[in-house]
């Protein structure tokens, strides 16, 4: 394994490389853990010269730094070092709740109903924590995370769950199209309000999880269609087909829990993430013999990874693939997706995180940008993870 040092820090393998950033599964000689592995994300030199860049690059990082939760990716550290800036976050050890879904399929043992409600309602305690966050004086800081997808949330082999990639988050009094006027997100997981371009709250990420509940759920994509005019079509009309209906699997019990949480009008949903935690909680408790719990997820996903766990253990060294990593080759070929599409319009090949114009009726004043983002940027995972913004249908 070749080592670069980089200030205080080893750079023991690069995981990933965007036009803003490169991204390091890392350690800390020194520390109290010296064998404690990180991510670290470091901008790349040219940007360093972009003072907007920089000063974006680092108020968000500070955003994701207030963040102390078992649920949320925890950020260690951020500055400069010669002409680069860094952010040193957690390692997770696992993989992301897409990865997961993927990788269940494939063996022929679909995550079970219950597992996802443990995802779920995990996801919604740490990001009710984010959106219930003060400064020091008890202010609310009003954090959306306005980028809620599977890709951002990390099951662990521990069983523990953690939400990702606060790199977009913005406070509530921000419009979710940024100043240059372009709007931020993956398309397919936005809330109508979001997809329109007008100002989001805490509502617009439950209804992202919503997205992602149906989604693990039946095994389709809801809203994702074969072009991005499309998807964001599909987001405005926010037509939710009834999950039992979709995926005979799922108990009539959840469809109320999951229409609730992906009700088009922000009012008509769950006001805080909290509550739709609350509700799959009291439908993991109905049920006639203990299930979901963190454990059963833990041992589904020590036996789904079995092959990985057997190496780690038998070589030392955490397994890192380029293809976990999030290292995207430079043209990417289409990919089929294991998960089915719900519609005859679904489909699932990479969905970038990107900026479009919203609907003419609802463009905010001001120029709009139709742009692609860089899709590695805010990549900071592996089975690890930190800020991502790779493409959608990884």
């Amino acid at each position: 394994m070749s080592i670069e040092t980089y200030g205080s820090y080893q750079l023991l393998k690069r995981l990933a490389t965007g036009g803003m950033a490169q991204i390091y599964l890392a350690r800390r000689p020194g520390s109290d853990a010296p064998d404690k592995l990180l991510v670290l994300k470091r901008i790349l030199p040219h940007l360093s010269e972009n003072d907007e860049f920089v000063r974006m690059f680092l108020d968000e990082a500070r955003i994701a730094a207030r963040l102390a939760h078992p649920n949320v990716v925890q950020i260690y550290d951020l500055g400069a070092e010669g002409d680069t800036f860094f952010i040193a976050m957690e390692y997770i050890h696992g993989v992301d709740a897409r990865r997961l879904w993927k990788r269940s399929e494939t063996a022929g043992r679909p995550l079970p109903v219950p597992l996802v409600c443990r995802i779920l309602l995990e996801a919604c305690a740490g990001l009710d924590y984010a959106h219930k966050k003060t400064d020091a004086t008890g202010r609310p800081l009003d954090i959306v995370h306005r980028d809620v997808s599977p890709q951002n949330i990390l099951v662990t082999f521990d069983g523990g769950v953690k939400v990702v990639d606060f790199g977009i988050a913005k406070a509530a009094d921000q419009a979710t199209v940024t100043r240059s006027g372009v709007l931020k997100g993956k398309y397919s997981y936005m809330s109508p309000e979001q997809a329109a371009g007008q100002r989001v709250d805490r509502r617009s990420d439950v209804f992202a999880l919503g997205v992602v509940l149906h989604e693990l759920l039946t095994g389709g994509r809801l809203f994702k269609r074969p072009s991005d005019m499309l998807t964001l079509s599909a987001v405005a009309e926010c037509h939710v087909p009834v999950p039992s209906q979709v995926a005979p699997r799922v108990p009539v019990e959840l469809d109320a829990i999951v229409l609730k949480a992906l009700a088009k009008e922000p009012d008509a949903r769950y006001q805080h993430a909290q509550e739709l935690q609350w509700a799959l909680e009291g439908w993991l408790a109905s049920q006639p013999q203990p299930c979901g719990t963190t454990a059963d997820l833990a041992a589904f996903m020590r036996e789904l990874f079995a092959d990985r766990l057997s190496e780690e253990a038998r070589s030392g060294e955490v397994q890192v693939t380029d293809d976990e990593a999030g290292a995207a080759p430079p043209s990417p070929a289409p990919r089929r997706s294991v998960m089915r599409p719900a519609t005859p319009h679904g489909r699932t090949e990479n969905e970038p995180t990107t900026t479009l114009r919203p609907p003419r009726a609802n463009r905010p004043s001001g120029k709009v940008e139709a742009r692609r983002e860089d899709a590695d940027a805010d990549s900071g995972r592996s089975e690890v993870r930190g800020p991502d913004t790779r493409p959608e249908g990884r």
